[in-house]
């Protein structure tokens, strides 16, 4: 194995380095334009574009995510960290934090959530316009990447911690949202 920064465990400075100490293997860049992404998926009232996936050989994730007025996604984590920038409109994030509560702030165009591995959080559209995420996740070296989260979060829907008493202070006002498209997919 070629000696680099890395496994060498010597400390060096930057007068003394070279692009070889780096990287031992040069890659290509990958191009995904977003007219054409690699993959969509869709549920009742979100879309997500997949952009650049491990299938295409990269190391990173990167989606756009659309939620509708109401849509959103219940608590879920992952292996890996991954970071959420707001394009358009406002979403409300919620974490389950180390301490067992529920950290919930709203976030609008141009704002960033940053979860770190294994944190269960949530998003949802709480406004009345559309909202574009741009989604950024490294990729775990293996194929499963979503975690089973704790048994006392599955299922746990956002707008049900309006009514719990430990402290949560995720306050979400979009009930009336979830209702009226509850409505919708029965007709």
């Amino acid at each position: 194995m070629q000696k680099n920064v890395w496994n060498s465990g010597e400390v060096r400075y930057a007068d003394s380095l070279k692009y070889e100490d780096f990287f031992t293997e040069w890659e290509d860049g990958r191009f995904t334009q977003g007219s054409r992404p690699v993959s969509v998926t869709k549920g009742p009232t979100w879309r997500c574009a997949n952009l650049l996936t491990r299938n295409e050989g990269a190391h990173m994730y990167v989606a756009q995510v659309d939620l509708e007025p109401g849509g959103g996604h219940d608590y879920h984590a992952h292996v890996c960290i991954e970071f959420a920038y707001i394009l358009a409109g406002e979403a409300q994030f919620v974490y389950r934090s180390k301490d067992d509560k529920d950290v919930c702030m709203n976030l609008k165009t141009g704002d960033v959530a940053y979860f770190p591995a294994g944190t269960p959080h949530s998003a949802w559209n709480v406004s009345g316009e559309p909202c574009k995420l741009l989604i950024i996740k490294e990729q775990p070296p293996y194929s499963f990447e979503e975690l089973p989260i704790p048994e006392h979060l599955k299922g746990m829907k956002l707008f049900d911690l309006q009514g719990k008493e430990q402290g949560n202070t995720a306050r979400p006002p979009h009930r009336k949202s979830l209702k009226s498209l509850e409505g919708r997919r029965k007709r």
